[in-house]
């Protein structure tokens, strides 16, 4: 009895257009859930790979490394300032 109220309360698209719309609705929300499943799945399966640094030459090549990208970005930087002007 109370089922019967329920569903007869429900108003479901009549038209093709409005069925068509929630379809792809639907659809568009069970690829996104079913993309988020998978990306947690997958992060909580696969280890992460740790490389630990063993030497001191190793800290000097990542120093050297990380200074190299920041000189590249200042002359890139001023490059594109001189170039503006």
């Amino acid at each position: 009895m109370v089922i019967d109220l329920v569903l007869c309360s429900l108003s479901l698209p009549v038209a093709a257009s409005t069925r068509i719309v929630g379809g792809i609705w639907w659809f568009f929300t069970l690829i996104i859930i079913s993309s988020y499943t998978a990306n947690l799945a997958a992060f909580l399966t696969v280890e992460r790979m740790i490389t630990p640094i063993g030497a001191k030459h190793e800290v000097v090549v990542v120093v050297v490394v990380v200074v190299v990208v920041v000189v590249v970005a200042a002359v890139v930087s001023v490059i594109e300032h001189l170039r503006l002007t």
